[in-house]
Parts: C-alpha cells; structure tokens; sequence
C-alpha cells in the first residue's frame, strides 16, 4: 500500500510526507534495483495545509539510497514459512523457516518472561516438520516432549553411537541434566558437541560436500542457560573445553549443518564469541541496563525496538535478524506439552484466599449463563451493574476512568443492551495487556431509560450513587 513520498535524504536517514497517519516505529519501504529497502518510520507530525510530515531511517547500510520523490509503501507484516511461532499483534500469523535456525538464534531475557516456553514450542514444531534435534536441558524444562511425540526420546545420558542413530530417523533426543553437579552438565554438553562436530566434519568429506550422500542429516542444538557452558567471564578449568568446543561449534558449525539455538538470561555472561555469531534473535523482556547494552550491539536491532524490550508484556517478544525481513513483535503461542513446573507457588504453600475468590467467581458465572440461557430476551436478563461489580475486578483505567474490567471469555453479548438500559458505557478493549477486554462504567449522564419515559417514571439526575432524585 502507498503511504508516502520521500523529500529528502541525509545520509542513512530522510525526511517524508505521508498519505496516512503512521506511528513511531512502523516499517516501510522504497524499490532500488529491483530490490525492497526496509526503513523504519522515527516520527511523524501534522503540519498546517501540508498535512502528514515525518521523518524514517534506511535499516539496509548496503542499500542504494532513494532519490527524491521516490514513493514509500507499508511493509506487511505477514511472514510466512514452516515453524508456527504465534502471531503479530494484528493477528497475522508468523511462521518462521527453518533454515535461520543453522545460522543460530539467540533467546535473550530476564528470568520467567517467556524464553523456555518459546523452546518448547519451537521443538513442537520440528517435531511436526520432522527436523532431528538435541536438546540440553539443564533444568529439567523438557522431560514431557516424548508424551506429545513418540518421536522425542528423553535420556540422561547416551552412548554416541545411538545418538547418531536416532538423528538418522530425524529424531529429537533431550539429555535431562537436572539434578546433575556442574562437572557433570559441561562433560556430557563436552562431549556431545565434540563427537557431533567431528562426525558432522567426517562426513562432509567423506560425501565430497554432495549432500545426497550424507549420512547425518541436518541437526539443530538447543542448549538451555548457555553461559553455564560458555561463560564470558571467570572460565573454569573443568570447563574450558566445554566452552571452546561451543565456541568452535558456533564458529564453524553451520558450514557442516549444525544449527544452535542459545537461551541467556544475561546476555553480558554468554561469551562474545558465542553470541556473536547468532544471525537472529528472540528477545523477551529485558530491564537491566547492561543486558541492553549488549543487546544494543547487535547489528540488526533498532533503537526503537531496543526501548520497546524494557516494556514487552510475559509472553511476547521482537524476532529480529535473518530469520524475518524487519524486527517483528510477537505473541508467542500456547504449548500444546505439559508444563513440566507448576510455577503456583501460593498453591504450594496452600495459600487459598485466590482459589477461593475464583471459585465464587466460577459458580456466579455459571448462574449468569443459566439465566442467559432460560430467558428468551435479553430483556428480561438479570443483569446489574452493581452485579458485575461485585463478580470482576474495578480498575481505574487511562481515559476510560474507573470500570468493571470482565475478560472477553466471560462477556455475554446480550448483556450489552441491558446495561446500556441502566445507565452504562461499555467499551471493547481488544489490545489490553493481559487479553481482549469489556470496560463497564456508569455514564453520567442520562440514561436511555430517562430518555424513554420521561413523564411517568421516577428519574435519577447526575451520579445514581449520589441518592439525589427528582420527580417529574
């Protein structure tokens, strides 16, 4: 779609006018040589009889710059490929290729902010695709993968030789290294990586580099806390060689078909020459100032998205590098594994005021729906304000003011009318953190009901909670 024009270019950044009313951060882009140029838009401004005015900064360093009066299009954000990741926040779909995962992805982010879950579900998908896969799991995040697959097999050690095996067969094999000293992670991490690089080696030259005669297929590594096993910092002597054969593996491994997948909760503590050859990235929410800086350094993430890291709700996250044309922002599917933690620790420790508010909950929901579904109008539904108030929660909401937030799940929609009959605003919020919500609140004014009949009904002027009421 067109939206703009370029006026003028400075360098690696220009200045635009604009046919639509675009925001800070959104991607657009200009032809030269056949070729799409990504650019970013960094601001916009109405101008009296000129209309929308702005400024946007060329992604592409190797691009060739756009001449003056060159027209802008909006860069859709649909991407396209095999690895079902979730959907953008206008609900397109995202599914990744495959062939990014051998030039490595780092999954960078504070603790509990979403970087096990998309691994999880990025397994899920190469089991669906049959992509063979060996999983490092130094946590015990991965155990429940052979229930979703018969293809996925859960070990605590194995002899290589089956191990290449089961590769053969495309299969997903996870070491589950919880419980497992330290010494004993990094050793069989060690080993892992050096016999699978030289085999992979082996291979290639016995093949003559003719991939139809190769006899490992294509093999991705995920390896959990990485900078456990690569450490920027303070290398121990039990694993130095652990951290070079990563480091080697990361250099040279994606010429002979291995492909990394790192997770690091400080980006600072996994070693540069680790992270620096991941060519994309899944970055979660991250606040402290020398993740970011880190961050920063990676040559395919703007300044844009680097401020937007702080704020990521749990869940979402910016994939950026080559595995998408732009960065993009993401909210990551559901699993369809079995959580191997339960992270309810209130449960745990049999704290049950939130069971209980949420079971009283429950049964007035399910009285609601009984009386939604016996009567035969929304009219004669017993529905109240006061009701609902005491059923969700009350927030004090920008611009809308104080309201009943309800989920969406739970909102009937012939509860609308009714409400509206009584006096309240209802407003449909499908982008609020956390989910689609309904915003219900009293209008101040007068309600349909006045309006209706106002000669032969008691009415209420200004706030019902006021108590003031006037007879006409």
């Amino acid at each position: 779609m067109l939206v703009g024009r370029v006026t003028s270019v400075s360098g690696w950044s220009g200045q635009a006018e604009y046919t639509e009313k675009l925001s800070a951060g959104e991607f657009i882009y200009y032809q030269a040589n056949g070729r799409k140029v990504i650019c970013q838009v960094t601001s916009l401004s109405v101008q009296p009889y000129k209309g929308f005015h702005g400024t946007f900064k060329i992604l592409d360093s190797t691009a060739n710059l756009p001449k003056i009066w060159t027209n802008l299009y909006l860069l859709q954000e649909k991407i396209e490929g095999h690895i079902n990741i979730g959907t953008t926040g206008k609900g397109e779909p995202v599914k990744l290729r495959v062939n990014p995962f051998f030039r490595h992805v780092l999954v960078a982010g504070k603790t509990g902010t979403g970087k096990t879950h998309v691994q999880i579900v990025l397994h899920e998908e190469f089991l669906k695709c049959c992509v063979p896969s060996i999983i490092l799991d130094t946590h015990g995040e991965f155990p429940h993968l052979n229930e979703f697959s018969p293809n996925a097999i859960v070990v605590e050690d194995m002899r290589f030789a089956d191990l290449l095996s089961h590769l053969a067969f495309k299969k997903t094999v996870v070491f589950n290294l919880q419980g497992l000293s330290y010494s004993s992670k990094t050793r069989i991490c060690y080993e892992v990586l050096s016999q699978l690089m030289d085999a992979k080696e082996k291979d290639y030259k016995e093949a003559e580099n003719d991939v139809r005669l190769l006899k490992i297929p294509p093999v991705i590594v995920d390896i959990d806390e990485t900078e456990i096993y690569a450490p920027e910092h303070g290398i121990k002597a039990m694993n130095k060689d652990c951290s070079n054969v990563l480091k080697d593996v990361a250099e040279r491994g994606g010429k002979f078909g291995i492909g990394l997948i790192v997770n690091a909760q400080r980006a600072p503590g996994l070693h540069y020459d680790v992270r620096s050859q991941c060519n994309s990235a899944m970055i979660f929410q991250i606040t402290d100032s020398g993740s970011r800086t880190v961050i920063g350094q990676l040559p395919y993430i703007t300044n844009y998205d680097l401020r937007r890291i702080k704020d990521l709700p749990l869940g979402q996250c910016i994939i950026t590098g080559e595995m998408v044309s732009h960065p993009l922002h993401v909210l990551v599917r559901d699993i369809e594994t079995k959580r191997a933690k339960n992270l309810d620790f209130e449960n745990i420790l049999g704290l049950e005021s939130i069971p209980k508010q949420t079971a009283i909950i429950t049964e007035e929901e399910k009285g609601l729906e009984e009386t939604m579904t016996q009567s035969k109008t929304s009219q004669g539904v017993d529905v109240t304000f006061e009701r609902l108030r005491s059923l969700f929660p009350v927030r004090m909401v920008p611009v809308h003011g104080e309201c009943i937030v309800i989920p969406e799940r739970y909102f009937k929609q012939d509860w609308q009318n009714t409400l509206e009959i009584q006096g309240c605003k209802i407003v449909h919020c499908p982008d609020m953190p956390g989910g689609s919500v309904y915003l219900v609140r009293k209008n101040i004014g007068k309600t349909k009901a006045e309006i209706q009949f106002p000669k032969t009904h008691t009415l209420i002027r200004g706030d019902a909670t006021q108590g003031e009421k006037t007879k006409k």
